[in-house]
């Protein structure tokens, strides 16, 4: 948290930034991993297909993060591939995260509203409700 008391989320991935230093104020990278990736444009590629999948009458019904994985793998043509530095399904999990902490979706689990930046295991994807 910040000093307005406010969580403050890496940009690369959207996990909260944990203070351990004086300068941890103005981090907006949690790791060293993060800072060295940072957010590429295939990762903008993945939040556009996130969306794209969610998109049309249906997305407000929740959708298996699996199932984005699967869809994202095809059109990027990741094929089951790795990406050099994580997992094709982790890079679509932190693309959600991003999203989810721009409030562009809603990240549940087992039908519940969960934080993107801390949940663990399945997850569901849908867009937020108006």
């Amino acid at each position: 948290m910040d000093q307005r008391g406010e969580r403050r989320l890496c940009r690369a991935c959207g996990r909260p930034i944990e203070r351990a230093a004086p300068e941890a104020g103005t981090r907006v990278f949690c790791s060293r991993a993060c800072t060295t990736l940072r957010v590429r444009p295939i990762d903008r590629r993945l939040e556009a297909l996130v969306l794209e999948r969610l998109a049309g009458p249906g997305g407000r019904t929740p959708v298996p993060l699996a199932e984005i994985v699967e869809f994202a793998a095809a059109r990027v043509g990741a094929g089951g591939r790795r990406d050099a530095a994580l997992p094709f399904g982790e890079l679509v999990r932190r693309a959600v995260r991003r999203l989810a902490a721009a409030g562009e979706v809603d990240v549940h689990q087992r039908g519940r509203p969960v934080d993107a930046a801390t949940a663990r295991g399945p997850l569901e994807v849908r867009r937020p409700g108006t």
